[in-house]
């Protein structure tokens, strides 16, 4: 892990997101550009992952990285569950395709007082090529 923030609520939470995540990138050493996976961790609302999504945008700016979200059906109202389990499924890409070793993922997480963390983090494969 590179970094981990958190931000207390505020007012425009797509705006502490975004600050949250630009403040991340900043202190991990990571561009935009760089961020190939995003997930927003548990949100209890359809309306509160759109805004994460929306924040996530505007902090990477054009960049678009793939966006990984786990059906809330598997964690139901767990938002921890479901970021260790957004964490896992990053690991697990990274785990299985050498094509993606060093590159970077985004992890966001918040719960629902408004508290708000994001990390950077990178992933290698353990192919035979690795020793």
């Amino acid at each position: 892990f590179r970094r981990v923030l958190f931000r207390s609520s505020n007012a425009d939470r797509v705006a502490a997101i975004a600050g949250c995540v630009r403040r991340t990138l900043r202190h991990s050493g990571m561009a935009a550009g760089q961020i190939r996976f995003a997930a927003i961790g548990g949100n209890d609302r359809a309306e509160a992952d759109s805004t994460s999504w929306r924040a996530i945008d505007e902090a990477l700016e054009h960049s678009r990285p793939q966006r990984l979200q786990i059906d809330k059906r598997i964690t139901g109202d767990n938002q921890s569950a479901t970021s260790a389990l957004e964490l896992a499924a990053i690991l697990a890409l990274h785990r299985h395709d050498a094509d993606l070793d060093g590159q970077a993922s985004l992890l966001v997480a918040q719960n629902t007082e408004g508290a708000v963390g994001a990390a950077v983090i990178r992933g290698w494969s353990r192919g035979s090529h690795r020793r």
